[in-house]
């Protein structure tokens, strides 16, 4: 499906686990198998079939083709329902399965299919309308496949003889056999659909994550298929889902696991799970159960004064700024705060984000390259020295696979915690007058990380390029966000190898080179990619229409010298829907070839800056052309002993990608658009 994010895929291939179903009630839900034997045999087959008769009733109509109901995933949520009331005294919270028939969650894009879940967990409240229920008010997310109603028919025939027992079937029946490990659950996707619904599920919890402001830690979900289901766990160490389970022929363990669900409490949910933070005060109204953002939390961390006494200062959280999500591996927030006592007379913000625990933290990174004379860094304030209280290792990881030696079957993370001054978007406000300065001053700062801090920034993209406008009004660009930045030997490869779930970088803005396989071992993320990176940002704020953009004429569209709106917004999502060769293979045409390059038609507001961006094309295009086939040479034999080129020609490619290759090209820019610009133009035309 092209429009799920290849980030998706590439998690369910690479950072999935498979558990028991038993491991995973016991491990995830906190239920362990004593207790949900004993629920089972509360809820046995009499009391579901025999003395509820609605459970019987919908169960036909999810297995009988002839009496079903429509849509599956109705009959499937009343069950689930009417478990729910079955065991009054078993449930300290309330669920509600909820059918989604709401065009307002819908998923498009990068993470995630046109349509939304099948079934919506949430907690009951009388004040929510069901077409008004948010993603914020989501507990987990069902997916109910559409099945082949002949397949359970005879599985439903057994299930209603059995009305009368009080325990499971018999170990010699032919339904006891059905409860085995599934063959085919040792296997990642046995079915082409089975992949399909497994990136669905995966999409909706993505978006489950990154929709709720940082107020979930992980999610639950289940995928039903027929007769059969499978549990699904997401955090930032992975996702851990279960074998599978036929529901139908077990259905008072089935009912026993819909109660385990209802059993969790809050943090069992992911909300509010991060102990370094304290809740508001006062209650949250009964309307509004889930935390929506973690405004109006505190927290306490320390602050090094000028003269260097440290003082504890409170800091209370405001709205949020920015946030960024990965389903596995990376995640950031940042809010505005304040503090007790003020700290700054500048508007300050807390970065939280999840980190692995041997990373170097980003603080470290800045004060590092500060002392090494690098300019245009943030300004940092505090940082957490608590990260040690959310670990993975302490949770459900830690649980489902314990490690005395340390060689773990996940890459332990943490949270951490670091406040900044408050800055500005520089995309925002790039224009033609102003475009010139910032690149400049853009370029100087990468280039100096890298020459005289020995630090990659590695992840150039719109939301990490700031500024701050000084007191004569001229702009100062702020290189922001050093999670994936690595230091680096004279030859610019990495002091420490690359540990990532995920190649460094973001997705649209990457250089082409980084998506050549991102499921082989990640190739070598140097300073040149990081200068790619910028052309890439800067193509997209000169083709990107702005709220005053004019449609072109028809006579332009058709000459291929005007672009519409639509055009524009699917030209640039193409750099991150699709599969990573896809993208891959745009990206790279956009550099080497001149003909895709030139459809990136500026706006008509940034066309007279279109010279400088063709410079830099050249730059990059030519650097590529020439040594298109030392590089293919360079990575298959990166491994050997002695490489095939001398490494600072593999950084550089032959000193064809520098910082004088390109403030060359900046000076000729300068300077014609000084004269006349008017016969560079046509270059797009």
């Amino acid at each position: 499906m092209d429009d799920i994010g290849p980030t998706v895929r590439h998690d369910l291939r690479h950072h999935v686990k498979t558990v028991t179903v038993d491991q995973w009630i016991n491990f995830v839900l906190d239920v362990p198998p004593e207790k949900i034997a004993h629920w089972s045999r509360c809820l046995n087959y009499k009391k579901l079939l025999h003395e509820s008769t609605s459970i019987m009733k919908y169960l036909q109509y999810y297995c009988d083709r002839a009496s079903r109901d429509p849509c599956p995933r109705s009959s499937w949520s009343m069950i689930a329902n009417r478990i729910i009331t079955l065991a009054p005294t078993l449930i300290p919270l309330p669920l509600l399965f909820v059918q989604n028939d709401s065009d307002d969650l819908e998923i498009q894009g990068e993470d995630g299919p046109a349509h939304g879940p099948d079934v919506l967990v949430v907690i009951p409240n009388d004040e929510v309308q069901v077409d008004e229920i948010g993603w914020g008010d989501i507990l987990a997310c069902i997916t109910v496949q559409e099945f082949d109603y002949r397949s359970v028919k005879e599985v439903f025939e057994n299930c209603k003889l059995r009305a009368t027992e009080t325990a499971g079937p018999s170990p010699g029946s032919s339904a006891a056999k059905r409860l085995n490990p599934d063959p085919e659950s040792s296997i990642l996707f046995a079915t082409g659909l089975e992949k399909r619904n497994a990136e669905e599920l995966a999409s909706y919890a993505l978006k489950l994550l990154s929709s709720t402001s940082g107020t979930r830690t992980h999610c639950l979900q289940l995928l039903v298929d027929g007769d059969r289901l499978r549990l699904w766990y997401y955090d930032v160490g992975g996702i851990i889902r279960s074998e599978w389970m036929y529901w139908i022929d077990d259905l008072p363990k089935f009912a026993a696991i819909i109660v385990a669900f209802a059993q969790l409490g809050m943090s069992g949910w992911g909300v509010g799970g991060i102990p370094t933070l304290k809740p508001p005060s006062s209650p949250r109204p009964p309307a509004d159960p889930l935390p929506k953002s973690l405004s109006g939390y505190t927290l306490m961390m320390t602050h090094k004064r000028k003269d260097g006494v440290e003082e504890d200062v409170k800091v209370t959280i405001q709205d949020e700024v920015y946030s960024q999500c990965c389903l596995v591996g990376r995640r950031t927030i940042v809010y505005g705060i304040t503090t007790e006592p003020k700290i700054s007379e500048k508007p300050l913000v807390l970065k939280m984000s999840m980190q692995e625990g041997d990373q170097t933290p980003e603080n470290e990174f800045i004060e590092h390259a500060t002392n090494s004379g690098v300019d245009h860094l943030p300004e940092v304030h505090m940082w957490s020295t608590k990260e040690s209280e959310w670990r993975l290792s302490k949770g459900v990881w830690g649980k489902l696979f314990p490690s005395d030696d340390g060689n773990r079957e996940y890459k332990d993370q943490s949270q951490r915690l670091i406040v900044f001054t408050k800055y500005e978007r520089l995309d925002l406000i790039l224009c033609a007058a102003n475009m010139h300065n910032a690149m400049m001053q853009l370029f100087d700062c990468l280039h100096d990380l890298r020459y005289k801090a020995n630090i990659v920034h590695r992840d150039i993209s719109p939301g990490n390029l700031m500024y701050e406008r000084l007191g004569d009004g001229t702009i100062w660009v702020i290189l922001n966000d050093f999670d994936l930045a690595a230091m680096v030997h004279d030859s610019g490869l990495p002091v420490v190898e690359n540990t990532f779930k995920h190649q460094t970088g973001t997705l649209p803005f990457m250089a082409h080179e980084l998506l050549q396989d991102m499921n082989m071992v990640p190739i070598t993320h140097y300073l040149r990619h990081d200068y790619e990176s910028v052309f890439f940002v800067a193509l997209s704020c000169m083709v990107r229409p702005d709220a005053d953009f004019v449609e072109p004429t028809e006579t332009d569209v058709n000459a291929g010298t005007g672009l519409t709106r639509k055009a524009r917004k699917d030209l640039l999502k193409k750099w991150e829907l699709g599969t990573v060769e896809d993208i891959c293979h745009r990206k790279s045409n956009i550099i080497t070839k001149p003909a895709k390059f030139r459809k990136c038609i500026p706006t008509p507001a940034m066309r007279h800056y279109g010279p400088w961006i063709a410079g830099f094309w050249q730059v990059l295009s030519t650097a590529y052309n020439a040594h298109s086939n030392t590089n293919i040479d360079i990575e298959r034999f990166f491994d050997a002993p002695e490489p095939p080129v001398p490494q600072q020609n593999i950084e550089t490619l032959g000193e064809s990608i520098t910082l004088e290759k390109i403030q060359e090209i900046l000076r000729v820019w300068e300077q014609r658009h000084a004269n006349d610009i008017k016969d560079f133009i046509p270059f797009f035309l």
